[in-house]
Formats: structure tokens, C-alpha cells, sequence
């Protein structure tokens, strides 16, 4: 490869490989400072041509060089920042090196070493492009992978409601913009699907719910008043879109608590349990919404 060619390689690979990080920890990027970042690192590959090669690709020289390009990317102002930068940049440069090695082999064109360096002995537009597309399709398809499952495991945990000596577990998605309360008592409220409870609730209470409207509940219905479950009964005002001065039916659980992987994590503080008679949507894979308030420090 030429010098021309060395230095136009290095600078996207370096540049992408910086994008990546910057997706990857969501984090806000200036294209103008990741290309500074980039250039560094692809103009010290000149060291090579210098008396100093010997002491410019040592294991800390590199170390420097990398603190160097993620100061100049992205200017990061706390040390915890910059070290998850600095983290995920290694992670990005092994993976991405990885995958230049595989396109190398796999194309016949093995890679060779000298002075610590790596070099192709040929170029060829797929040794830049079939990396390059590779790093891309990560970092547009994979990122949406990676939130998913980064949005499951933090967000989705399973609630063990008890009543009555009686208990169910629901799976329950934390809903930021859940911010009911309790009227009187101002306790957070968990708004749960009616068939998730159903096992666990009276008969008298069962069939009210099975024949009520749920637009329009008849709170002093005596079907509530006079059930088994009436003492623990309570009613939470609520305003959505297209409803105003709605209310839901809610109970006080003997217990919650919330769980992970069949494992108990936290005992959940008191809460209301609301019942909401129809399904959240029809891909939604939870029956519990749960407030911030109830999961507290668990995040």
C-alpha cells in the first residue's frame, strides 16, 4: 500500500470506529472533533518513518495514543465518562480488527505484521469496504438489537402480588409516565390488566368486574361495598387521552414484591394495585404497568 493509501484507510477506519462508540454509549459526537480524533491516529502510523519507531507502537505508546484520540473526540469532562469512552473504544477497535482479519483471510489476503503494525499486501476496494459495511450495519442494525435487550432487562421485572392468602406473579414494564397516586394516602399505584389478577381476587369481585363497564364503573356498586375486599378497596382519578375524570378501581396487596429471573430482589414498597379491564396493546408482552416510585433504586 502507499503512504497516500495508508494514511485515507486509517482515518476512515479510525473515524468509524469512533462513530461506533459514540452510538453505541449514546453519546453526543461533533463530526469535526471525531475527525481530529480520527486523523491523530491515522497521521502516527507516520512514526513508523521516524527514529522513534521503536518507542511509538510499544503497549503504552498505544495507550497514550488511544487517551489522546478519545480527548480529542469527544472532550469528555468527568473521568467516569472518559472511561467508559475509553472502554468501549477497545471494545470497538477489537471487534472491528477482528473483523478486518476475517475479510482478510477470507479474501485471501492475509494480514502481515512488522514493528507492530499491521499492513495488507495489497489494497483492493473490498478491504476497505466489506469492514466498513460490517461496522455500519452494527452500528444501524445492531444498536437497535443491543437497546432492545439493554430496554428488557432494565425495564421488565416480574411482580408477586399476594391477597387474601393467595398470590400471582404478573410481568410488569416500568412506565415512566406513570405517575398515579393514591388520593389519600399518596401511594404509588401499579396499574395491573383485570384477567392477570382474576385468580387471586373474591368471587363477589370477580363478577363484578365480569359485567362491569369499564368507562363508566359504578363505584358504589354493592357488589363492592359489601365484598370481602371492601376495607382494602380504593378509587385513583386518572386523565388520558380522549378521558377526563376517569377513575380506576384499586385494592391495597397484603405484599408486593418484585422479581427477576425467579429470583426475589426487592421487596417493593406499599403500593396500590389498579385494575384496568382492557389489554395496554396487542403486542404488548406485560400486564403491569409499574411507577418509578415502586422500583426505586433497583435501576
Amino acid at each position: 500500500m502507499y503512504l497516500d493509501e495508508v494514511i485515507v484507510v486509517n482515518l476512515a477506519m479510525n473515524y468509524l470506529i469512533l462513530w461506533l462508540t459514540a452510538r453505541l454509549l449514546r453519546k453526543e459526537y461533533a463530526s469535526n472533533r471525531m475527525l481530529l480524533g480520527a486523523l491523530l491516529g491515522a497521521l502516527y502510523v507516520l512514526t513508523v518513518f521516524l527514529p522513534v519507531k521503536d518507542y511509538s507502537f510499544t503497549l503504552v505508546s498505544k495507550f497514550f495514543l488511544s487517551l489522546a484520540i478519545i480527548f480529542a473526540a469527544f472532550h469528555p469532562r468527568r473521568w467516569q465518562e472518559f472511561l467508559s469512552l475509553l472502554g468501549m473504544f477497545y471494545l470497538v477497535s477489537f471487534t472491528v480488527g477482528g473483523a478486518v482479519l476475517a475479510c482478510s483471510f477470507f479474501l485471501a489476503m492475509p494480514v502481515q505484521t512488522s514493528d507492530g503494525v499491521f499492513t495488507l499486501p495489497s489494497f483492493t476496494g473490498l478491504n476497505l469496504v466489506l469492514p466498513i459495511f460490517l461496522v455500519v450495519l452494527l452500528g444501524r442494525w445492531g444498536m437497535g438489537y443491543l437497546e432492545q435487550k439493554k430496554w428488557q432487562h432494565l425495564f421488565q421485572v416480574d411482580l408477586m402480588i399476594r391477597l387474601m392468602d393467595k398470590e400471582v406473579k404478573v410481568e410488569g414494564m416500568l412506565d415512566t409516565g406513570n405517575k398515579l397516586k393514591e388520593p389519600i394516602s399518596r401511594e404509588p399505584v401499579v396499574v395491573v390488566q383485570y384477567h392477570a389478577l382474576r385468580e387471586i381476587l373474591p368471587q363477589d369481585v370477580k363478577e363484578y368486574f365480569d359485567e362491569t363497564d369499564d368507562m363508566f364503573p359504578d363505584l358504589m356498586s354493592e357488589a363492592l361495598t359489601t365484598s370481602s375486599l371492601a376495607s382494602r378497596l380504593c378509587f385513583i382519578p386518572y386523565t388520558s387521552l380522549g378521558r377526563k375524570n376517569g377513575f380506576l378501581i384499586g385494592f391495597r396487596p397484603q405484599g408486593l414484591s418484585l422479581w427477576e429471573q425467579d429470583r426475589e430482589i426487592k421487596v417493593a414498597q406499599k403500593a396500590v394495585i389498579a385494575v384496568y379491564l382492557q389489554p395496554f396493546s396487542p403486542q404488548a408482552q406485560y400486564q403491569a404497568l409499574l411507577p418509578p416510585d415502586l422500583v426505586g433504586n433497583m435501576m
